[in-house]
C-alpha cells in the first residue's frame, strides 16, 4: 500500500472508500487476487480506513492459514508484520466506530435485506461500519457483500474477481 496523509486531512465531502477484509487479506496473505487488490488500493486518494473489527478479521483470517495448511507459523508472522508495517507507515488510518450506532445500523440493514439477499452477520457489520464512517464506496471480492453494499446505497468498486461464498 502507498503512504498517505491521514483521513483527518481530507476535505469535507471527499470521496472515501471502504476496503473489506477480502481485499486486505489478499494483499497481506499473498493470495491469488493480491495483484488486483493492490491495484484497487493504489488507486485510493486516502489511507485505507481501518477499525478494530476489520483489523481483527484480517489478522484472524491470516492466522487461519496455519491450521488449513496454507501457510506456516513463520509465514503468518511475516504476513502480520507486513500489515503492521504498512499501518505504521500510514497506509491505513484508524477510525473510531460508535458500536451502538453501528449495531443499530446493522440491525436495520439485516431487517431490510437479509431475507432477500441471505446476508451474513459480518457482511452486514462491514456495510454498517462503512455507512456510519461516511464512506461512499465499498471494495470487496465477496459477491454477497457487494450486493448488500450496493443495496444499501454504497458504490461498488470493481469487484470483477468477486468470489461466491
Amino acid at each position: 500500500m502507498r503512504r498517505h496523509v491521514g483521513i483527518s486531512g481530507l476535505q469535507t465531502g471527499e470521496h472515501v472508500n471502504y476496503a473489506d477484509s477480502s481485499i486486505l487479506v489478499s494483499v497481506y496473505a499473498f493470495e491469488d487476487a493480491a495483484q488486483e487488490a493492490q491495484k484497487l488500493l493504489s488507486g485510493l486518494s486516502h489511507p485505507v480506513p481501518l477499525n478494530h473489527f476489520l483489523l481483527l478479521e484480517i489478522r484472524n483470517a491470516i492466522r487461519r492459514k496455519v491450521p488449513t495448511g496454507k501457510a506456516t507459523k513463520a509465514q503468518v508472522k511475516q504476513m502480520l508484520n507486513g500489515l503492521e508495517k504498512s499501518i505504521a507507515e500510514g497506509a491505513g488510518v484508524f477510525q473510531e466506530i460508535e458500536l451502538r450506532r453501528v449495531f443499530d445500523r446493522a440491525e436495520g440493514l439485516s431487517e431490510q435485506f437479509t431475507e432477500k439477499l441471505n446476508t451474513r452477520t459480518f457482511d452486514v457489520l462491514h456495510v454498517a461500519i462503512a455507512i456510519e464512517t461516511e464512506c461512499h464506496s465499498f471494495m470487496t471480492f465477496d459477491k454477497g457483500q457487494a450486493k448488500l453494499a450496493k443495496a444499501a446505497g454504497l458504490k461498488i468498486i470493481d469487484h470483477a474477481r468477486s468470489r461466491s461464498r
